[in-house]
């Protein structure tokens, strides 16, 4: 009998005021200044993830990485995979490529610097990855990552096929070589296709949608499904930025109970890190 696909379990290492949403009402210079929540949230999803044996892959913020140093040996020392969520949260359309390969440069040795053990796997600040930045990957292969998991096939600005890539893992080969590439869910919900692997459109959905989601994708169609969230979400009395109300509402909607999704889904799925996804690339 062959092996069940597996699934991935990712966390993108990053406080809320990281966030892209508020960057025009929280500039960078602020951020030393606010009160984190994510160093507390990290130390209880790792409690949590051991009360159900599972390890997960943590693409964690150099400027986390740098902040609160204790955080990435913790990590290491529980079994988790460490990868790469860039240094400073930019999105890649506001860089040039000399800019991006300086900031994942950084965030790369600092982060093996701390964990011990290489890097391989990155992703892309708000999923910046696409058809306008399509460079990245050639930079990212050239600084030796392995494989990125940045790309909604669907979504907003994404074509299906980007890439040749659409829901299951591939390996890229590019002019620098090549790179896996493991995309993220999407639902498809009245002829639209909608983000599904986390993010608020994860947060707002009903417990009876997300679990009938997960099964259709990884029972029904055999794909691995890359569930992804962040350390803020699981803490509902976070500090309030006074952004306006779509920012808001996109932020603060459904994290009350966003915890209790994930622990269901702990329950019912099994999970991994990312890096076992890769035998899987085309």
């Amino acid at each position: 009998m062959s092996k069940p696909i597996p699934n991935a379990l990712t966390v993108d290492v990053e406080d809320y005021f990281h966030v892209s949403n508020f960057e025009a009402v929280i500039a960078r210079d602020q951020w030393a200044n606010m009160s984190p929540t994510a160093p507390d949230a990290v130390r209880r999803i790792i409690d949590t993830l051991a009360r159900y044996k599972v390890t997960g892959t943590f693409f964690v913020l150099g400027w986390m990485a740098q902040h609160h140093p204790d955080l990435v040996p913790r990590l290491v020392a529980a079994g988790h995979e460490v990868a790469c969520h860039g240094f400073n949260h930019e999105c890649l359309h506001a860089l040039s490529p000399r800019q991006f390969r300086d900031d994942i440069r950084r965030a790369k040795a600092l982060l093996e610097d701390q964990a011990g053990v290489a890097v391989n796997g990155y992703r892309a600040p708000s999923f910046t990855i696409n058809a306008a930045t399509e460079w990245a990957i050639d930079v990212l292969i050239e600084e030796g990552f392995t494989y990125d998991s940045s790309i909604f096939p669907g979504r907003k600005k994404m074509p299906i096929g980007f890439l040749g890539v659409d829901r299951r893992p591939i390996r890229l080969q590019r002019p620098a070589g090549s790179l896996v590439e493991l995309p993220l869910a999407r639902l498809e919900v009245l002829g639209k296709r909608l983000p599904f692997s986390g993010g608020g459109p994860f947060r707002a959905a009903p417990w009876f949608l997300i679990r009938a989601g997960v099964r259709d994708w990884h029972l029904r169609q055999g794909l691995p499904f890359v569930l992804f969230f962040h350390p803020w979400e699981i803490v509902p009395d976070q500090k309030r930025v006074p952004a306006g109300p779509m920012e808001s509402f996109k932020h603060y909607f459904g994290l009350r109970g966003f915890e209790r999704k994930i622990h269901r889904l702990l329950r019912e799925f099994s999970f991994g890190p990312a890096r076992d996804l890769l035998p899987l690339a085309d």
